[in-house]
């Protein structure tokens, strides 16, 4: 087999012409891997902003959730003392009721009905005189 004869100005211009493409190549690889770090880059900063955000908003959140429950825990407070204020008042009633019964009965008055003018057994009563 016969080797291809070629003069040395044509393998030059033929090894800078492929030279000149390799180079152009290279460019245009590291112009592509600098588009993509820079993207790469851009997304990674969109994500810490949204990763601080995400964590602001969750430490807001856990804190409203605790005062909530800071607030639901003092309205079941609230709520039992309301409660037992309640039994106190219905037992305060019940007293009131008893003693009422007791004092109509000392005093004799008839439980459940009117009254009557009390001035006839008063000691030192005196009918007023009619004008």
């Amino acid at each position: 087999m016969k080797l291809p004869l070629i003069t040395r100005s044509r393998h030059e211009r033929e090894l800078d012409a492929a030279q000149q493409a390799t180079r152009r190549a290279e460019k245009e690889l590291v112009a592509e891997k600098l588009r993509h770090a820079l993207e790469i880059g851009g997304a990674e900063a969109a994500n810490t902003r949204l990763a601080g955000r995400n964590r602001e908003l969750s430490r807001r959140l856990d804190s409203a959730h605790d005062k909530e429950l800071g607030e639901l825990g003092d309205i079941a407070q609230l709520e039992e003392r309301a409660r037992l204020a309640e039994v106190h008042v219905r037992q305060l009633e019940k007293d009131v009721a008893r003693l009422q019964a007791r004092l109509d009965d000392a005093v004799g008055t008839p439980a459940g009905k009117p009254i009557r003018h009390s001035g006839p057994w008063q000691p030192g009563y005196k009918p007023k005189a009619d004008a």
